[in-house]
């Protein structure tokens, strides 16, 4: 959170901003610290403590995964930092496709597809380090909001909640890879390998740059416990409850390395 002074036709103030809020015509005066408030009157501002030792931590799901595109984190932006970490998650996968006896026959075959809209900047990163051919809009999300009851109606049928994601009539005869963001409970990866699969897709694959396997109250607080991958599952047991081939994505100290950020101390509880 920051703060800062605002001065416009003729009225004077001060503003309140979450993330790296900007304000063409205010000035930045302090940033909001972990664990203090601000009391604003019309004099100006003050600072109270609450808590003496408050967590450093940045929260990872906040400051990479939850965050508008054009916003930055410690000095770098949100897309130049995602299309890093689609670099380094690309040339994981074309080491995949090395270790593989017959991926020299059949490289053109694959085509990586993003999940939206996590995943876009992703795969534009991917595309550059994979050798595959890419297409960050080969999926779309159904323009209509889906409900939260009906979400939950779904669940209860056993149905995936992301019925709204579909991908582009183009799969047929291909070898999909699922580009995400990050993967927690795999339903959309899931729902979308069995979409390519009724679609003709020969084979589906996923590769994401993180996977949560704990839930936050703070950074992760869209999923339930029992909701999220199972931790004590391999990553050859998770691609088989989801329907695919194989899943490839960063261990955490190439996440970091992708972020880039040595100035952030980063919470990554959720992901380990």
């Amino acid at each position: 959170m920051t703060i800062g002074k605002i001065e416009v036709d003729g009225l004077s103030g001060f503003y309140v901003a979450s993330q790296s809020g900007v304000l063409l015509e205010g000035s930045f005066l302090d940033t909001i610290r972990p664990g203090s408030l601000r009391v604003i009157n019309q004099e100006g501002f003050e600072e109270i403590v609450v808590l003496d030792r408050a967590d450093p931590r940045h929260c990872i799901n906040e400051l990479l995964f939850k965050q508008r595109p054009g916003n930055r984190s410690g000095r770098r932006e949100i897309n130049e930092i995602r299309f890093d970490i689609g670099k380094i998650l690309g040339a994981r996968f074309a080491q995949y496709l090395e270790s593989q006896p017959i991926h020299k026959p059949v490289i053109r075959e694959y085509k990586g597809i993003a999940i939206p809209q996590g995943g876009i900047q992703f795969t534009i990163g991917f595309g550059q380090t994979s050798g595959i051919e890419v297409d960050p809009a080969g999926s779309v999300r159904a323009i209509y909001s889906v409900s939260t009851q009906m979400r939950e109606s779904a669940k209860k049928l056993g149905l995936s909640d992301n019925f709204a994601l579909s991908p582009l009539p183009n799969v047929a005869g291909r070898r999909i890879v699922l580009i995400d963001d990050q993967m927690r409970s795999g339903d959309k990866i899931a729902h979308m390998a069995e979409k390519c699969f009724a679609m003709g897709a020969k084979e589906v694959l996923a590769a994401v740059g993180s996977t949560g396997k704990s839930s936050c109250p703070y950074g992760d607080s869209a999923y339930h416990s029992e909701d999220l991958i199972d931790r004590r599952l391999s990553l050859s047991e998770i691609s088989r409850t989801l329907g695919v081939s194989a899943i490839i994505t960063l261990p955490l100290e190439e996440l970091i390395q992708a972020i880039g950020t040595p100035e952030r101390i980063y919470c990554l509880d959720c992901l380990c």
